[in-house]
Protein backbone atom coordinates (compact mmCIF):
# COMPACT_ATOMS: atom_id res chain seq x y z
CA UNK A 1 0.00 0.00 0.00
CA UNK A 2 2.95 2.40 0.76
CA UNK A 3 4.64 1.57 -2.35
CA UNK A 4 1.40 2.17 -4.17
CA UNK A 5 0.79 5.54 -2.48
CA UNK A 6 4.62 6.61 -3.26
CA UNK A 7 3.94 5.92 -6.91
CA UNK A 8 0.84 7.96 -7.13
CA UNK A 9 2.79 11.04 -5.71
CA UNK A 10 5.22 11.11 -7.58
CA UNK A 11 2.87 10.87 -10.53
CA UNK A 12 1.39 14.03 -8.81
CA UNK A 13 4.66 15.10 -8.60
CA UNK A 14 5.65 15.47 -12.12
CA UNK A 15 2.72 16.36 -13.34
CA UNK A 16 2.84 19.62 -10.74
CA UNK A 17 6.30 20.04 -12.27
CA UNK A 18 4.92 19.99 -15.90
CA UNK A 19 1.55 22.46 -15.48
CA UNK A 20 3.98 24.57 -13.69
CA UNK A 21 6.00 25.07 -16.70
CA UNK A 22 3.41 25.36 -19.30
CA UNK A 23 1.68 28.09 -16.52
CA UNK A 24 5.05 29.62 -16.52
CA UNK A 25 5.24 29.83 -20.48
CA UNK A 26 2.14 31.41 -20.59
CA UNK A 27 3.09 33.45 -18.21
CA UNK A 28 6.17 34.88 -20.06
CA UNK A 29 4.52 35.02 -23.69
CA UNK A 30 2.00 38.06 -21.64
CA UNK A 31 4.88 39.84 -19.92
CA UNK A 32 7.26 39.86 -23.18
CA UNK A 33 4.71 40.36 -25.48
CA UNK A 34 1.49 42.02 -24.15
CA UNK A 35 2.63 43.33 -20.76
CA UNK A 36 6.45 44.06 -19.94
CA UNK A 37 6.52 47.51 -18.60
CA UNK A 38 8.98 46.21 -15.97
CA UNK A 39 11.27 44.89 -18.24
CA UNK A 40 14.93 46.91 -19.16
CA UNK A 41 13.82 47.48 -22.82
CA UNK A 42 10.86 49.83 -21.68
CA UNK A 43 12.14 51.26 -18.24
CA UNK A 44 13.77 54.59 -19.98
CA UNK A 45 10.80 55.43 -21.46
CA UNK A 46 8.62 58.57 -19.95
CA UNK A 47 5.85 56.59 -17.56
CA UNK A 48 2.50 56.60 -19.32
CA UNK A 49 -0.58 55.20 -17.07
CA UNK A 50 -2.50 54.72 -21.09
CA UNK A 51 0.61 52.12 -21.91
CA UNK A 52 -0.27 50.42 -18.82
CA UNK A 53 2.71 51.32 -16.88
CA UNK A 54 2.84 50.98 -12.92
CA UNK A 55 2.17 52.75 -10.12
CA UNK A 56 5.81 51.57 -8.86
CA UNK A 57 8.37 50.52 -10.94
CA UNK A 58 11.90 49.55 -11.50
CA UNK A 59 14.37 52.03 -12.14
CA UNK A 60 16.27 51.98 -15.32
CA UNK A 61 19.46 51.27 -12.96
CA UNK A 62 18.38 48.63 -10.89
CA UNK A 63 18.51 44.72 -11.79
CA UNK A 64 15.58 42.97 -13.30
CA UNK A 65 14.51 39.34 -13.90
CA UNK A 66 14.66 36.83 -10.91
CA UNK A 67 17.74 38.59 -9.66
CA UNK A 68 16.91 41.97 -8.31
CA UNK A 69 16.66 41.54 -4.29
CA UNK A 70 16.06 44.18 -1.19
CA UNK A 71 19.76 44.98 -1.67
CA UNK A 72 20.12 46.27 -4.73
CA UNK A 73 16.53 47.38 -6.31
CA UNK A 74 15.58 50.74 -7.60
CA UNK A 75 12.53 51.80 -7.68
CA UNK A 76 11.05 54.86 -9.39
CA UNK A 77 7.40 56.06 -8.12
CA UNK A 78 4.84 57.29 -10.52
CA UNK A 79 3.01 59.39 -7.78
CA UNK A 80 0.44 60.79 -10.39
CA UNK A 81 -0.81 57.41 -10.79
CA UNK A 82 -2.01 56.79 -7.54
CA UNK A 83 -5.59 57.08 -6.62
CA UNK A 84 -6.15 60.01 -3.70
CA UNK A 85 -9.35 59.32 -3.09
CA UNK A 86 -8.21 56.33 -1.08
CA UNK A 87 -6.83 59.41 1.12
CA UNK A 88 -10.07 60.40 1.75
CA UNK A 89 -11.72 60.75 4.82
CA UNK A 90 -8.93 59.95 7.29
CA UNK A 91 -9.42 60.28 11.04
CA UNK A 92 -7.06 63.63 10.73
CA UNK A 93 -5.08 66.04 8.33
CA UNK A 94 -1.83 64.24 9.09
CA UNK A 95 -2.85 60.60 8.66
CA UNK A 96 -1.87 58.38 6.14
CA UNK A 97 -4.67 55.42 4.67
CA UNK A 98 -3.78 52.05 5.69
CA UNK A 99 -3.35 48.38 4.35
CA UNK A 100 -3.63 44.88 5.37
CA UNK A 101 -0.82 42.54 4.09
CA UNK A 102 -1.14 38.85 4.85
CA UNK A 103 2.05 37.24 5.00
CA UNK A 104 5.08 39.22 4.76
CA UNK A 105 7.34 36.78 5.64
CA UNK A 106 10.79 38.01 4.30
CA UNK A 107 11.90 37.20 0.56
CA UNK A 108 8.30 36.95 -0.36
CA UNK A 109 5.53 38.79 -2.26
CA UNK A 110 3.86 39.91 0.69
CA UNK A 111 7.10 41.42 2.28
CA UNK A 112 7.62 43.21 -1.12
CA UNK A 113 4.19 44.36 -1.38
CA UNK A 114 4.21 46.07 2.26
CA UNK A 115 7.21 47.48 1.19
CA UNK A 116 6.28 49.46 -2.00
CA UNK A 117 3.12 50.41 -0.01
CA UNK A 118 5.56 51.98 2.89
CA UNK A 119 7.15 53.34 -0.12
CA UNK A 120 3.92 54.47 -1.58
CA UNK A 121 2.71 56.61 2.02
CA UNK A 122 0.62 53.83 3.20
CA UNK A 123 0.98 52.51 6.35
CA UNK A 124 0.81 48.94 6.81
CA UNK A 125 -0.64 46.02 8.78
CA UNK A 126 1.75 43.17 7.92
CA UNK A 127 0.93 39.65 9.27
CA UNK A 128 3.30 36.98 10.27
CA UNK A 129 2.92 33.58 11.77
CA UNK A 130 6.18 33.36 14.21
CA UNK A 131 7.95 35.54 16.47
CA UNK A 132 11.45 34.73 14.09
CA UNK A 133 9.78 35.47 11.40
CA UNK A 134 8.61 38.87 12.94
CA UNK A 135 12.36 40.04 13.96
CA UNK A 136 13.27 38.65 10.74
CA UNK A 137 10.58 41.13 8.72
CA UNK A 138 11.04 44.16 10.74
CA UNK A 139 14.58 44.21 10.35
CA UNK A 140 14.84 43.74 6.97
CA UNK A 141 11.86 46.62 6.59
CA UNK A 142 13.76 49.04 7.94
CA UNK A 143 17.35 48.01 5.39
CA UNK A 144 15.03 48.34 2.62
CA UNK A 145 13.24 52.11 3.34
CA UNK A 146 16.35 53.36 4.64
CA UNK A 147 18.39 52.21 1.56
CA UNK A 148 15.61 53.92 -0.75
CA UNK A 149 15.69 56.70 1.56
CA UNK A 150 19.48 57.39 0.48
CA UNK A 151 18.32 56.68 -3.37
CA UNK A 152 15.50 58.84 -3.42
CA UNK A 153 16.18 61.68 -0.78
CA UNK A 154 12.48 63.03 -1.72
CA UNK A 155 10.83 60.54 -0.55
CA UNK A 156 12.10 61.35 3.15
CA UNK A 157 9.04 62.30 5.52
CA UNK A 158 6.14 60.65 3.52
CA UNK A 159 6.87 56.61 4.34
CA UNK A 160 4.56 54.93 6.09
CA UNK A 161 4.89 52.96 9.11
CA UNK A 162 5.30 49.24 9.84
CA UNK A 163 2.87 47.83 12.10
CA UNK A 164 2.89 43.88 12.32
CA UNK A 165 0.92 41.25 13.81
CA UNK A 166 1.28 37.93 14.95
CA UNK A 167 -1.42 35.46 13.45
CA UNK A 168 -1.73 31.83 12.13
CA UNK A 169 -4.57 31.91 9.02
CA UNK A 170 -5.77 28.36 9.56
CA UNK A 171 -6.89 29.49 12.83
CA UNK A 172 -9.92 30.91 12.94
CA UNK A 173 -9.89 32.44 16.18
CA UNK A 174 -6.21 34.02 15.41
CA UNK A 175 -7.91 35.33 12.31
CA UNK A 176 -10.69 36.63 14.42
CA UNK A 177 -8.58 38.17 17.25
CA UNK A 178 -6.91 39.88 14.18
CA UNK A 179 -9.45 40.96 12.87
CA UNK A 180 -10.78 42.71 15.80
CA UNK A 181 -7.05 44.81 15.97
CA UNK A 182 -7.65 46.05 12.89
CA UNK A 183 -10.87 47.10 12.85
CA UNK A 184 -9.63 49.57 15.44
CA UNK A 185 -7.43 51.33 12.66
CA UNK A 186 -10.12 54.15 11.09
CA UNK A 187 -8.12 54.86 8.10
CA UNK A 188 -8.31 51.09 6.61
CA UNK A 189 -8.48 51.09 3.09
CA UNK A 190 -6.58 48.06 1.44
CA UNK A 191 -6.51 44.78 2.16
CA UNK A 192 -3.63 42.13 0.07
CA UNK A 193 -4.25 38.31 0.78
CA UNK A 194 -1.34 36.91 -0.43
CA UNK A 195 0.02 34.51 2.72
CA UNK A 196 -0.13 30.48 2.33
CA UNK A 197 1.98 27.79 2.17
CA UNK A 198 2.51 25.78 -0.93
CA UNK A 199 2.72 22.07 -2.33
CA UNK A 200 3.20 21.63 2.10
CA UNK A 201 2.20 17.72 3.48
CA UNK A 202 -1.02 17.40 3.86
CA UNK A 203 -1.84 18.47 7.73
CA UNK A 204 -4.94 19.61 9.33
CA UNK A 205 -5.73 23.21 11.10
CA UNK A 206 -6.45 23.68 14.80
CA UNK A 207 -10.26 23.29 13.34
CA UNK A 208 -9.80 20.02 11.69
CA UNK A 209 -9.65 21.90 7.78
CA UNK A 210 -6.92 20.68 4.94
CA UNK A 211 -4.41 23.32 6.18
CA UNK A 212 -3.68 24.69 3.08
CA UNK A 213 -7.45 25.42 2.56
CA UNK A 214 -7.44 26.66 5.69
CA UNK A 215 -4.63 29.30 5.56
CA UNK A 216 -5.36 30.47 1.72
CA UNK A 217 -8.94 30.50 1.87
CA UNK A 218 -10.45 30.44 5.41
CA UNK A 219 -8.53 32.48 6.97
CA UNK A 220 -8.43 35.11 4.15
CA UNK A 221 -12.49 34.63 3.55
CA UNK A 222 -13.02 35.31 7.44
CA UNK A 223 -10.80 37.98 7.65
CA UNK A 224 -12.53 40.15 4.78
CA UNK A 225 -16.24 39.12 5.97
CA UNK A 226 -15.43 40.73 9.40
CA UNK A 227 -13.94 43.62 7.93
CA UNK A 228 -16.64 44.36 5.37
CA UNK A 229 -19.28 43.35 8.50
CA UNK A 230 -18.53 46.11 10.40
CA UNK A 231 -18.38 48.55 7.34
CA UNK A 232 -21.60 47.38 7.01
CA UNK A 233 -22.36 47.83 10.05
CA UNK A 234 -20.94 51.56 10.98
CA UNK A 235 -23.88 54.29 11.50
CA UNK A 236 -20.95 56.47 9.02
CA UNK A 237 -22.82 58.60 6.38
CA UNK A 238 -22.97 56.63 3.10
CA UNK A 239 -21.78 59.77 1.49
CA UNK A 240 -18.34 59.96 2.90
CA UNK A 241 -17.22 56.11 3.09
CA UNK A 242 -14.32 55.55 1.15
CA UNK A 243 -12.96 53.00 -1.32
CA UNK A 244 -11.75 49.99 -0.27
CA UNK A 245 -9.27 48.19 -2.90
CA UNK A 246 -9.17 44.27 -1.48
CA UNK A 247 -6.77 41.73 -3.44
CA UNK A 248 -6.73 38.40 -3.59
CA UNK A 249 -3.55 36.61 -4.91
CA UNK A 250 -4.63 33.33 -6.94
CA UNK A 251 -2.38 31.13 -9.46
CA UNK A 252 -2.66 29.95 -12.62
CA UNK A 253 -2.51 26.57 -11.50
CA UNK A 254 -5.78 26.26 -10.32
CA UNK A 255 -6.98 25.42 -13.44
CA UNK A 256 -7.63 21.67 -12.91
CA UNK A 257 -9.18 22.27 -9.70
CA UNK A 258 -12.60 21.28 -9.18
CA UNK A 259 -13.71 21.73 -5.06
CA UNK A 260 -16.42 19.63 -3.42
CA UNK A 261 -17.27 18.66 0.05
CA UNK A 262 -14.26 16.93 0.88
CA UNK A 263 -11.69 19.54 -0.27
CA UNK A 264 -13.18 22.52 1.62
CA UNK A 265 -15.43 22.54 4.28
CA UNK A 266 -14.80 18.61 5.50
CA UNK A 267 -13.45 18.48 9.15
CA UNK A 268 -11.31 15.32 9.02
CA UNK A 269 -10.52 13.79 12.18
CA UNK A 270 -6.51 13.20 10.93
CA UNK A 271 -4.11 14.01 9.03
CA UNK A 272 -3.86 10.70 7.43
CA UNK A 273 -7.22 10.64 7.06
CA UNK A 274 -7.18 13.61 5.10
CA UNK A 275 -4.26 12.31 2.86
CA UNK A 276 -6.79 10.03 1.01
CA UNK A 277 -8.82 12.71 -0.43
CA UNK A 278 -6.15 15.31 -0.59
CA UNK A 279 -2.21 15.78 -1.53
CA UNK A 280 0.28 18.23 -1.45
CA UNK A 281 -0.24 19.49 -5.02
CA UNK A 282 -4.16 19.21 -4.93
CA UNK A 283 -4.93 20.50 -2.22
CA UNK A 284 -2.74 23.58 -3.29
CA UNK A 285 -4.59 23.90 -6.58
CA UNK A 286 -7.92 23.83 -4.32
CA UNK A 287 -7.31 26.18 -2.51
CA UNK A 288 -6.09 28.49 -5.08
CA UNK A 289 -9.57 27.95 -6.73
CA UNK A 290 -11.68 28.51 -4.08
CA UNK A 291 -9.91 32.19 -3.63
CA UNK A 292 -10.66 32.49 -6.81
CA UNK A 293 -14.15 31.17 -6.58
CA UNK A 294 -14.65 33.69 -3.49
CA UNK A 295 -12.92 36.53 -4.99
CA UNK A 296 -15.73 36.23 -7.73
CA UNK A 297 -18.49 36.17 -5.69
CA UNK A 298 -17.56 38.71 -2.87
CA UNK A 299 -17.15 41.09 -6.26
CA UNK A 300 -20.81 40.59 -6.61
CA UNK A 301 -21.90 41.27 -2.86
CA UNK A 302 -19.69 44.32 -2.67
CA UNK A 303 -21.41 45.51 -5.73
CA UNK A 304 -25.06 44.90 -5.35
CA UNK A 305 -24.92 46.36 -1.36
CA UNK A 306 -25.06 49.79 -0.79
CA UNK A 307 -22.75 50.62 2.30
CA UNK A 308 -20.24 48.17 0.02
CA UNK A 309 -20.32 50.07 -3.31
CA UNK A 310 -17.32 51.36 -3.43
CA UNK A 311 -15.20 48.54 -2.54
CA UNK A 312 -13.29 46.64 -5.19
CA UNK A 313 -12.60 42.92 -5.17
CA UNK A 314 -9.70 42.16 -7.67
CA UNK A 315 -7.68 38.58 -8.12
CA UNK A 316 -4.07 38.08 -9.56
CA UNK A 317 -2.25 35.59 -10.74
CA UNK A 318 1.15 37.38 -9.77
CA UNK A 319 3.23 35.43 -12.31
CA UNK A 320 6.03 32.53 -11.43
CA UNK A 321 7.41 33.81 -8.63
CA UNK A 322 11.07 32.90 -7.19
CA UNK A 323 9.91 33.35 -3.38
CA UNK A 324 10.88 31.24 -0.95
CA UNK A 325 7.20 29.77 -0.73
CA UNK A 326 8.23 26.64 -2.96
CA UNK A 327 11.58 26.59 -1.15
CA UNK A 328 9.71 26.33 2.07
CA UNK A 329 7.74 23.27 1.02
CA UNK A 330 10.21 20.76 1.13
CA UNK A 331 9.77 18.64 -2.15
CA UNK A 332 12.39 17.05 -4.23
CA UNK A 333 14.76 18.40 -6.60
CA UNK A 334 15.23 21.95 -4.88
CA UNK A 335 18.01 22.35 -6.77
CA UNK A 336 16.51 22.34 -9.93
CA UNK A 337 12.90 24.04 -8.53
CA UNK A 338 14.95 26.76 -6.60
CA UNK A 339 18.08 27.20 -8.43
CA UNK A 340 19.31 29.31 -11.23
CA UNK A 341 17.76 27.18 -13.90
CA UNK A 342 13.95 27.38 -12.76
CA UNK A 343 14.99 31.35 -12.35
CA UNK A 344 14.87 31.44 -16.28
CA UNK A 345 11.26 31.07 -16.13
CA UNK A 346 10.81 33.24 -12.63
CA UNK A 347 10.70 36.62 -11.54
CA UNK A 348 11.60 38.19 -8.45
CA UNK A 349 8.84 38.41 -6.14
CA UNK A 350 9.97 42.15 -6.27
CA UNK A 351 8.49 42.11 -9.59
CA UNK A 352 5.38 40.65 -8.89
CA UNK A 353 4.95 42.90 -5.56
CA UNK A 354 4.85 45.61 -8.09
CA UNK A 355 1.69 44.28 -9.87
CA UNK A 356 -0.33 43.57 -6.28
CA UNK A 357 0.60 47.61 -5.58
CA UNK A 358 -0.64 48.68 -8.93
CA UNK A 359 -4.01 46.93 -7.90
CA UNK A 360 -4.24 48.57 -4.67
CA UNK A 361 -2.97 52.26 -5.68
CA UNK A 362 -3.45 52.99 -9.77
CA UNK A 363 -6.38 55.29 -10.75
CA UNK A 364 -6.57 52.75 -13.43
CA UNK A 365 -8.59 50.40 -11.51
CA UNK A 366 -10.58 52.58 -9.51
CA UNK A 367 -13.89 50.46 -11.17
CA UNK A 368 -12.19 47.42 -11.69
CA UNK A 369 -14.67 45.22 -9.86
CA UNK A 370 -14.85 41.33 -10.24
CA UNK A 371 -11.61 41.23 -12.59
CA UNK A 372 -8.56 38.88 -12.61
CA UNK A 373 -5.81 39.55 -13.66
CA UNK A 374 -2.46 37.56 -14.78
CA UNK A 375 0.49 39.95 -13.82
CA UNK A 376 -0.24 43.42 -15.43
CA UNK A 377 -3.20 42.07 -17.55
CA UNK A 378 -6.95 42.18 -17.12
CA UNK A 379 -7.66 38.79 -18.20
CA UNK A 380 -11.02 39.89 -17.72
CA UNK A 381 -11.55 42.35 -19.92
CA UNK A 382 -9.30 40.26 -22.20
CA UNK A 383 -12.03 37.57 -22.69
CA UNK A 384 -15.25 39.38 -22.68
CA UNK A 385 -16.83 36.86 -25.00
CA UNK A 386 -16.16 33.92 -22.05
CA UNK A 387 -17.91 35.62 -19.32
CA UNK A 388 -21.30 36.25 -20.53
CA UNK A 389 -21.34 33.39 -23.29
CA UNK A 390 -20.88 29.73 -21.59
CA UNK A 391 -20.07 28.31 -24.77
CA UNK A 392 -17.11 29.85 -25.35
CA UNK A 393 -15.25 28.89 -21.76
CA UNK A 394 -15.86 24.77 -23.42
CA UNK A 395 -12.72 22.75 -24.70
CA UNK A 396 -9.45 21.36 -23.80
CA UNK A 397 -6.97 24.48 -24.76
CA UNK A 398 -9.24 27.00 -22.77
CA UNK A 399 -9.05 24.90 -19.70
CA UNK A 400 -5.58 23.92 -19.80
CA UNK A 401 -2.54 25.50 -17.73
CA UNK A 402 -1.79 26.76 -21.42
CA UNK A 403 -4.32 29.12 -21.81
CA UNK A 404 -3.07 32.79 -20.91
CA UNK A 405 -6.94 33.86 -19.71
CA UNK A 406 -8.52 32.91 -16.43
CA UNK A 407 -7.78 29.54 -15.22
CA UNK A 408 -10.60 26.96 -15.69
CA UNK A 409 -12.97 29.17 -16.82
CA UNK A 410 -15.73 26.05 -17.06
CA UNK A 411 -15.22 26.31 -13.01
CA UNK A 412 -13.95 29.93 -12.09
CA UNK A 413 -17.04 31.83 -14.42
CA UNK A 414 -19.60 29.33 -13.31
CA UNK A 415 -21.83 31.33 -11.64
CA UNK A 416 -23.31 28.29 -10.19
CA UNK A 417 -19.89 27.31 -8.57
CA UNK A 418 -19.55 30.71 -6.98
CA UNK A 419 -22.90 30.35 -5.26
CA UNK A 420 -21.99 27.33 -3.36
CA UNK A 421 -18.94 28.09 -2.44
CA UNK A 422 -20.43 31.18 -1.05
CA UNK A 423 -23.05 29.22 0.51
CA UNK A 424 -20.87 27.11 2.39
CA UNK A 425 -18.33 29.54 3.42
CA UNK A 426 -21.19 31.83 4.85
CA UNK A 427 -22.88 28.76 6.67
CA UNK A 428 -19.41 27.48 8.02
CA UNK A 429 -18.73 30.79 9.68
CA UNK A 430 -22.18 31.00 11.39
CA UNK A 431 -22.28 27.89 12.85
CA UNK A 432 -19.11 27.90 14.26
CA UNK A 433 -20.32 31.66 15.89
CA UNK A 434 -17.05 33.52 13.53
CA UNK A 435 -20.04 35.91 12.02
CA UNK A 436 -23.37 37.24 12.63
CA UNK A 437 -26.02 35.14 10.72
CA UNK A 438 -27.67 38.80 9.22
CA UNK A 439 -24.40 39.98 7.90
CA UNK A 440 -24.33 38.64 4.68
CA UNK A 441 -27.41 36.49 3.13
Amino acid sequence: MLFFSNIVWLIEFFLFLIRGICVALADLYIMYMRVGVVWRRNRCRPPSMERQDLVMQLAPQSPYHSKVSVTDMHLHLNASFIDRQLWKSLSNNNALPSAVVTGVSYGGIGFYTALHLLLSGVNVHGVVRSDTQLRQVAHMMQVAVDRQCVLHKEWMGKIGRIMLHLCDLSDTAAVSRLADTILTDPNLRIVVCSAGPMCTPVGLSPQGLEEQFATHYVGHSLLLLRLLAHRRASNVPVRTLPPWRIVLLSSGTAATAAPNDFTTFHQWPDAAQAATFSSPFSGYNNAKMCELLFGLALSRVVRTERRLATCTVCMLHPGPTRSRALANSGLPLQKWLHGEAAALLCVSPVIAALFVVDLALSKRHEQANGHFFRMGEDQTVYHQKMIHHPETRKGFFRNSTLFPGIPGPEVALSIGNQNWLWRATIRYFVENKLIDASSFN
